[in-house]
């Protein structure tokens, strides 16, 4: 897996997530080709069973908010307009108030990120440590706007734009996030260094300039949110 690969998958990645957050449905753009990529990547790995074999695991969860973030915009966007209740707001185009039971299953998509564990059962323990640490790193990110969803208690609060967002949570795992995909990009380039070698540098510098973005331009989006 040559480390251009890589880096085409992260800046395709990146693209998917902060697209997909402003825009729901068409970050879907970068998140399949993205997906494409990877299955050509796998493709490869698989035909030589190098030591590049370990890295895919971290591959997928790298790129999978490409394709949850989109999906879970764009369910908020239907859950926020058929069954919350929008409520006056001086400073927010639109705010709603939701049921939590309402708006937890739009982190169902959330569940790709555990996708990782198919690699357990691979005969290989470099592969099986990369995959449980990408499915360990997913579900941190699955549960993680689900515990602040809950700790808001029996209504959480969403808010949106009539330019963009659409719909987002009112809360602060949409800057947690992105670091926690530059946590699990740290985590692979650490695991699986001899494999990337010197461009590994490349790699956590480039994640962590697009995790930077896309905190930078979320901030950006609750800015645009005052009237």
């Amino acid at each position: 897996m040559v480390i251009g690969g890589w880096l085409l998958l992260l800046l395709l990645a990146a693209f998917g997530v902060t697209y997909g957050y402003f825009f729901g449905m068409p970050g879907l753009i970068g998140g399949l080709p993205a997906v494409a990529l990877f299955g050509v990547l796998t493709f490869a790995a698989a035909r030589r069973r190098g030591p590049e074999w370990a890295l895919l695991p971290i591959a997928w969860a790298v790129l999978v908010p490409a394709l949850t973030v989109p999906l879970q915009i764009a369910y908020l966007d239907r859950v926020a307009d058929g069954t919350c209740t929008e409520v006056p707001s001086a400073n927010i185009d639109i705010v709603w108030t939701c049921s939590t039971v309402d708006v937890l299953p739009t982190l169902l998509p959330g569940l790709l990120n555990v996708v990782p564990l198919l690699w357990l059962v691979s005969s290989r323990g470099d592969v099986r440590c990369a995959a449980l640490a990408a499915a360990v790193f997913g579900a941190v990110r699955l549960l993680v706007p689900a515990l602040f969803w809950l700790a808001e208690g029996d209504d959480v609060t969403l808010i949106g734009s009539y330019q963009f967002p659409p719909a987002t949570p009112y809360n602060a795992s949409l800057v947690v996030g992105p670091f926690l995909w530059f946590l699990t990009l740290a985590s692979g380039a650490a695991l699986e260094w001899r494999v990337l070698g010197p461009g590994w540098i490349a790699v956590l510098a480039l994640g962590a300039a697009g995790a930077s973005l896309a905190a930078f331009f979320i901030g950006l989006g609750f800015l645009a949110l005052d009237v």
